[in-house]
């Protein structure tokens, strides 16, 4: 790759491009011979018949000066069938159709004149973007709006931080976590915006029962954002172009690797956590009051309202500011497609349907996630409904539930040919943000595959509603003691699985390969409610109280905002490198805890400044505010509990 560095000062005229060379077969040529044995392992290897390099556009030209036509038409080589293996929206990238046409022809040809020397082969090579000193990256009336809006934002918090330190006259702690119902209404729509308030909020401390019970859900959370950020760290470094290509490639030789290339699978747990919290906060309900349809379209509501406004102004954030911000050879790579995608699809995200529309178009690539679950969301109430109207036939529906939500993955599984388990290989890795996967687009991000763990959860709190009414001394059950610590090996067994269909490519369709499916997908529902009711009953001793530590209150009300913000933090760690980097596992773990704690750091701005005062504002609108001061901090625990897992169990 051509030093982009000094390719850019080289004059005004400076242009670095991004370039793909397919390399033309060739099999009477040994080189080409062992790319194509190599590249034909395609579940474990790149193809290296695909090259992403740098090209800077003046060397190039100065290169050719010494060639006649005749030798420089002999060495251009047509584009040819490839298949369906490079995949690249060349509109996304400023004025890349324009540079094509007038640098496609001249790149092509530097590029074989590298081959031909090299290795003796030749290839058809484009440019995929370009970066010079003449784009115009000034801002235009989106990126103003966004700039407003931010605005807006910070006059709020700034004027409702000075009302509450001024209404607090005697100086005390216990003002910020006295209710506000004593003001007028516009003062407390104001008091909504209070940092100190909200801060206090963020790491208030659970006395209930309940939020006693349920306080591990926390931990679980707190540490699996750290695993869920290790993984795209390394999905960051693989989709971009790297000197050691091999790294990645021998992860798939080592049974200990797949924790981290299937660690995406471990999502099911949060689908059931969901499920869980969202099954607690309704079964309580429909035993307190009749029957009523309106809750349903309440419950849509809060819940759109409670998570859009975050979600929204990081959708504006990555669609105007972003890629303006930062430069390099892989800047546009991790941030110029997704700021178009954004602009086109933004709509499809704020409805919460991009995991079906434009779904190989990511915007803000991880909130598939968020759609799944608003999905799972409606469609798990219209349960709890047909429960509350019909509560003999309560069982029924959820067995109901359960068979068809199993059986879903089973028959996608075998209809498109998939593995048992969700796998992603190389090459997908390199194309994540435009994905054209069978197994990503149509088994691992539609709702309707990943219903199991949701119902399961629902049936976990069914079981724990009982639990509750009747203290069941669960620890006296061997059985039952016996299978909750079962579930670390039988989960890492079912983690490490998806190394068996890695290594071997087994005859598809296949009905055993199907069944493996409801395994691999669903297994973590079950493990979850053995863990779950395992921690409720005492039962798990020093990994219990890990899970249990007071930090992991407040980091585990943080993940929603930082799940949220990591991958942007991610963008801006590692896509604004200037040199090929080699890769190991020491700068993706180092990349990995600095992505972890800056997103910490973010998310807490975030979560107090955005999503508490919304929740605040939602308060108000129900009239959840109450009156007396013991009240509030009860109430106080129920936010905690509802908005920030049932609401927000993002990963």
């Amino acid at each position: 790759m051509d030093d982009y560095t000094r390719c850019m000062i080289e004059g005004d005229d400076s242009m670095w491009c991004a370039t793909y060379s397919i390399i033309k077969p060739n099999r009477s040529n040994e080189v080409w011979n062992i790319i194509e044995k190599y590249s034909n392992d395609t579940k474990r290897h790149y193809r290296h018949d695909l090259l992403q390099t740098g090209v800077c556009i003046k060397w190039c030209l100065d290169k050719l000066k010494n060639y006649d036509n005749e030798t420089l038409k002999s060495l251009y080589v047509e584009p040819f069938d490839f298949g369906d293996q490079y995949h690249s929206d060349f509109t996304l990238y400023y004025n890349s159709t324009q540079y094509k046409e007038k640098y496609d022809y001249y790149v092509s040809i530097c590029k074989n004149l590298e081959l031909m020397e090299e290795f003796g082969l030749q290839a058809h090579a484009g440019i995929t973007y370009c970066y010079t000193d003449l784009e115009d990256k000034s801002p235009d009336m989106l990126d103003w709006a966004f700039v407003v809006v931010v605005v807006i934002i910070l006059l709020l918090l700034l004027c409702a931080s000075l009302l509450d330190v001024y209404l607090n006259k005697n100086q005390e702690r216990q003002h910020y976590e006295k209710p506000v119902n004593r003001y007028k209404l516009s003062v407390r729509l104001l008091l909504a915006f209070s940092v100190p308030r909200n801060w206090y909020r963020l790491n208030a401390r659970p006395t209930s029962q309940e939020a006693r019970d349920l306080r591990y859900i926390q931990g679980l959370r707190s540490t699996t954002i750290f695993m869920v950020i290790l993984g795209h760290v390394a999905i960051t470094y693989a989709f971009c172009p790297i000197a050691n290509t091999e790294f990645f490639e021998q992860q798939y030789y080592n049974i200990w690797d797949t924790l981290v290339i299937s660690g995406m699978n471990i999502v099911q747990t949060f689908f059931a956590i969901s499920g869980f919290l969202m099954g607690v906060q309704f079964f309580d309900l429909t035993e307190k009051r009749k029957f009523n349809f309106n809750y349903f379209w309440v419950a849509i509501i809060y819940r759109y309202i409670r998570l859009t406004p975050i979600y929204a102004l990081l959708i504006f954030f990555e669609a105007t500011w972003q890629y303006k911000l930062d430069d390099g050879p892989v800047w546009k790579t991790t941030t110029g497609g997704e700021t178009s995608y954004c602009r086109r699809n933004w709509w499809a995200n704020l409805l919460y349907i991009n995991n079906y529309v434009n779904a190989n178009q990511a915007c803000l690539v991880q909130s598939w996630y968020l759609s799944v679950d608003f999905q799972l969301f409606i469609v798990g109430l219209l349960v709890v409904m047909a429960m509350w109207k019909y509560p003999q036939y309560r069982n029924k529906i959820l067995y109901a539930c359960l068979f068809i939500s199993y059986t879903i993955p089973a028959v996608v599984t075998y209809v498109l040919e998939l593995d048992g388990v969700f796998t992603l290989t190389p090459h997908e890795r390199k194309f994540i943000y435009n994905s054209e996967s069978k197994g990503f687009l149509y088994y691992y991000i539609p709702a309707h595959t990943n219903a199991g763990n949701y119902f399961a959860g629902l049936g976990m709190a069914l079981l724990y509603n009982y639990f509750k009414k009747n203290r069941i001394d669960i620890s006296k059950y061997k059985s039952f003691v016996f299978g909750f610590y079962a579930v670390f090996p039988v989960g890492l067994l079912a983690w490490l699985s998806a190394f068996l269909f890695y290594t071997y490519d087994f005859e598809k369709p296949a009905l055993w390969i199907a069944l493996f499916a409801v395994f691999s997908k669903n297994i973590w529902g079950i493990l979850g409610a053995f863990l779950m009711f395992g921690f409720i009953g005492g039962i798990g001793g020093i990994i219990r109280r890990m899970f249990y530590m007071p930090i992991f209150g407040s980091i585990g009300r943080l993940t929603y905002c930082v799940y949220l913000i990591h991958m942007c933090v991610l963008r801006f760690m590692n896509g604004a490198i200037l040199q090929l980097p080699s890769v190991s596992w020491e700068p993706i773990m180092q990349s990995t805890f600095a992505t972890f704690f800056a997103s910490l750091l973010l998310g807490t701005a975030l979560c107090v400044t955005l999503e508490f005062p919304f929740t605040a504002l939602l308060k108000e609108a129900f009239g959840k505010v109450e009156n007396e001061h013991t009240k509030a901090k009860t109430k106080e625990e129920e936010v905690d509990l509802d908005n920030n897992n049932v609401e927000d169990s993002k990963l």
